[in-house]
């Protein structure tokens, strides 16, 4: 058990990323003197909810670990226990414990009601009470830390107000360990976004398109999707994918391609070094991207094609090598139902994000069949050339998509069948009536104090948004097709009708739940 624990502490150390060390603040000294704020530094949010929900072996906290350390601190809860209900006495108490402090240490970030499986984020919010709280703070205290949890990228607002932010994700049983072995330099923070952090929602290449109509959600960015759509369409960004800061510093220098003139059907190995300039040992992440520099086809500015950590103690410098075949360069051709480069020229890129590339060559390749028709739409569908894949228009979308696009919301007047769900019943006065009567029914059953309780939410999201057809097949006999058809009934005002079936079908389902407690 514990050295499978020491092993989960390891993946967090490793997975953590250094988002920002204003004047180095980080690492800090075990001397100094420390205000400990947060109910997650108690309570840690380490995993996510529903089927992703498991029980640890073991758990720690940030609380925890100071106190194993021998490390001095005052603590204080600052919001209530997984709730967005602002309480300003406990903000009032944390600002008391920061103002006596060297350094103030605030453990927020998304709760389990902002972030789980079965319903979808409606914003890219932290909760309103943890923002006042680390802004509450960092007016008391200069030199405030912010240590972010949770699975998904958040807008940052408040991030000006503090000079420190280390984003510990979802980081499992020994998450308190690991994110207090990194504030006080045990470890040094390597990680690197796999996600770009916009300035705003309003950024995202989705934004306009989703959540879509209750039939359809059209996926207009297409293929521009995270930095792919930030990097062409030059929307500036908070954090750029791929970025991560460290207690030390990285040269990169002397990239090689063993050829400058390839054809497709070739490898192309290429080489370069990185060095540990600063004073600590550190790894690194070394990012190749490939970008196609004129093609008939939209691509991307640029393509991650691979990457690689090393490890490096000061002043030692080691030699990275990548070996790229035909995928790296090509694109999918629809026409031919294939992967296919367009003859041209490629620059070849090494960086340490999306953002900063370091080093550049140019590598020709040569088709070896130049009578593949290239899809061009350039002139049916520009917005995916110009970069604003925010506004693509009805005719471009079109073109791209090779149909007519698909209705995206019911008609008022349609009729329900077993495909229709229990949100588009509700669109009548009988089926919102039976959900509403669900939700209470389910809300009493599982004894929940608030509607944004995660399992709650997630059941009633899921339970929404499912098919009937589907709730027949997981309710395991308890919710009959002949039932789901008495729902309809009732619905569309067949009530006696309805409520036949939905009473010829209670018997199976006794009969049914027995079966089930057996």
């Amino acid at each position: 058990v514990n050295a499978h624990n020491k092993l989960a502490e390891k993946i967090a150390v490793n997975s953590a990323v250094l988002l920002k060390n204003e004047d180095n603040i980080l690492p800090l000294s075990k001397s100094s003197k420390v205000a400990l704020i947060g109910d997650m530094a108690k309570n840690a949010r380490y995993q996510g909810a529903g089927s992703s929900f498991i029980h640890p072996t073991m758990l720690d906290s940030a609380y925890q670990a100071l106190q194993d350390r021998g490390i001095s601190f005052t603590y204080a809860q600052g919001v209530e226990s997984n709730s967005d209900k602002l309480n300003q006495v406990l903000i009032e108490e944390a600002c008391k414990v920061a103002k006596d402090a060297d350094v103030a240490i605030i453990y927020a970030g998304l709760t389990d009601a902002y972030d789980s499986e079965g319903f979808d984020r409606e914003h890219m919010k932290i909760p309103q009470n943890h923002i006042n709280l680390i802004e509450s703070v960092s007016k008391v205290n200069k030199n405030t830390i912010v240590v972010l949890s949770g699975g998904s990228a958040v807008e940052m607002e408040w991030i000006d107000s503090v000079k420190g932010l280390l984003n510990i994700f979802l980081s499992g049983q020994a998450s308190g360990n690991a994110s207090i072995s990194l504030i006080f330099g045990e470890n040094n923070p390597c990680g690197k976004l796999s996600e770009t952090y916009p300035y705003k929602y309003a950024d995202t290449p989705a934004y306009n398109n989703f959540p879509g109509g209750n039939l359809t959600v059209e996926y207009r960015e297409s293929i521009f999707v995270g930095y792919r759509y930030y990097d062409t369409a030059k929307v500036n960004v908070r954090f750029p994918f791929g970025f991560g800061l460290s207690y030390t510093s990285f040269e990169y220098s002397d990239l090689k391609l063993e050829k400058t003139k390839i054809k497709d059907d070739e490898k192309l190995k290429l080489s370069f070094k990185v060095k540990n300039t600063g004073k600590v040992a550190g790894s690194e992440i070394a990012q190749l991207y490939i970008k196609d520099i004129e093609s008939t086809i939209f691509r991307p500015e640029k393509e991650l094609k691979e990457f690689a950590k090393v490890y490096l103690e000061p002043n030692e410098e080691k030699e990275i090598t990548f070996e790229l075949g035909k995928r790296a360069f090509a694109y999918f051709n629809v026409n031919i139902n294939d992967w296919h480069i367009e003859s041209g020229d490629f620059e070849v890129m090494v960086g340490s994000s999306s953002r900063d590339i370091k080093l550049r060559e140019t590598v020709t390749i040569t088709s070896s069949d130049e009578n593949v028709a290239i899809p061009d739409y350039r002139e049916s569908a520009p917005e995916y050339y110009n970069g604003k894949m925010q506004e693509v228009s009805d005719a471009s979308f079109k073109a791209v998509l090779g149909r007519d696009i698909p209705q995206a919301n019911r008609d008022a007047d349609a009729g329900f069948d077993l495909s229709s769900t229990f949100d588009d019943l509700r669109a009548t006065k009988m089926g919102n009536f039976i959900y509403t009567s669900i939700w209470k029914s389910n809300y009493k059953a599982m004894k929940v104090k608030d509607e944004n309780d995660k399992s709650f939410r997630m059941i009633m999201a899921s339970f929404g948004q499912t098919p009937l057809r589907s709730n027949v097949t997981m309710s395991k006999g308890m919710f009959t097709e002949k039932m789901a058809n008495g729902v309809i009934d009732i619905c569309t005002n067949h009530k006696i009708r309805g409520v036949g079936r939905l009473l010829s079908g209670i018997p199976n389902a006794i009969v049914n739940l027995k079966n089930i407690n057996k």
